[in-house]
Formats: C-alpha cells, sequence, structure tokens
C-alpha cells in the first residue's frame, strides 16, 4: 500500500519539474523530505513549489487539476508487475541482459555485490 500522501506529493513534485524545471525538481523532493512533518500537506506542498521559485498560481492549477496523476497511477501500476512492493526498488541488469529485483533498502555492500556479480 502507499502513504496517504505519496500520490499528491508525487503529483506536486511532477508539476513542479513541469513549471521549474530538473533543478526546481530536485530542490522540491530535498525539501518535501527534509521537512515531511509540514510539507507534506496540500498548504505544505505549495509552500515548498513557491520556496523553489515556481509560479504559486501555475503551481496551484497544475496540483488541482492532478495533471500528473494518470501517469503517476500509471508507473506505479508498472512498478507492482514488475515486483516492487516497496521503496527503493532496484534492478539490475546483468551482462546477459537479465534483470535483478532487489526489493527495499538493502546495505551498500549487498548492492555492490549484487552489482558486482551482474558484471561478471
Amino acid at each position: 500500500s502507499l502513504h496517504p500522501r505519496a500520490t499528491p506529493s508525487a503529483n506536486a513534485a511532477e508539476c513542479v519539474a513541469n513549471l521549474g524545471g530538473n533543478d526546481a525538481f530536485w530542490k522540491f523532493v530535498d525539501y518535501v523530505f527534509a521537512n515531511q512533518d509540514t510539507a507534506l500537506t496540500d498548504v505544505g506542498l505549495s509552500a515548498a513549489a513557491k520556496q523553489v521559485g515556481v509560479d504559486a498560481s501555475s503551481f496551484s492549477s497544475c496540483y488541482s487539476a492532478k495533471k500528473f496523476e494518470s501517469i503517476i497511477n500509471s508507473d506505479y501500476q508498472g512498478g507492482v508487475a514488475a515486483g516492487v512492493n516497496g521503496t527503493p526498488g532496484n534492478f539490475i541488469v546483468n551482462k546477459k541482459g537479465d534483470v535483478w529485483l532487489i526489493p527495499g533498502a538493502v546495505p551498500f555492500d549487498t548492492l555492490k555485490a549484487t552489482i558486482d556479480a551482474a558484471l561478471k
């Protein structure tokens, strides 16, 4: 199941990317992750968008229209179909072209060992 604010937050992030570009997107995401206690509300997402330089009125229109919700839902369903059941979900492609799913957060050493094995 998704966090109850995952879809609205993803929509907000996509609106910021669309309106402010890549740099604004990353500043927005960094801010929201660092301030989850206040930034995940509708008001907080709007304030975060404004803070990274996105026009408040344009953001509000995009966000209210849920402009990117269908794309977000499609991406989510694609992840579910691929076996992703949490965040993060990592895919490693070995030299043969096989795709290995590494679900969830794993220690760096585990991820590195899998990448090293894929390169053999």
